[in-house]
């Protein structure tokens, strides 16, 4: 799911916008259509389909239900992806933690000389 919302960073996808808050992306003989929400601009909704079969429905969908907010990113808190061929999934994340083995002061420290220490 992260490396679809980051597909504007990989040279493999081809990104357009023929709709309001969907953008479809292609990628190696599949398509996946990203459904924004028109107010947060966040994915509500993916439909993937594989172009080798253009006339078989889509056969892999998501839905993001709810978001969470940590250190002011946004998180999908809920999600459930459905596949037609092998079943379903329904997610909820507990908690997202970042740098929690960081000290602050360590990070702040500066070596003496103001030289970078590297070690081998």
């Amino acid at each position: 799911m992260i490396n679809t919302w980051l597909a504007d960073r990989t040279g493999r996808f081809t990104i357009a916008s023929p709709a309001p808050n969907t953008i479809p992306l292609t990628a190696n003989g599949d398509a996946n259509d990203l459904v924004l929400d028109p107010v947060s601009f966040l994915p509500v909704k993916s439909l993937s389909v594989s172009l080798a079969g253009p006339a078989h429905p889509p056969d892999r969908e998501g839905d993001t239900l709810g978001w969470m907010k940590v250190e002011g990113i946004n998180f999908p808190a809920h999600f459930r992806n459905i596949h037609r061929s092998d079943g379903s999934g329904d997610a909820k994340t507990t908690h997202v933690v970042f740098n929690s083995a960081l000290d602050p002061r360590a990070l702040a420290a500066k070596p003496p000389n103001l030289k970078p220490v590297l070690t081998p």
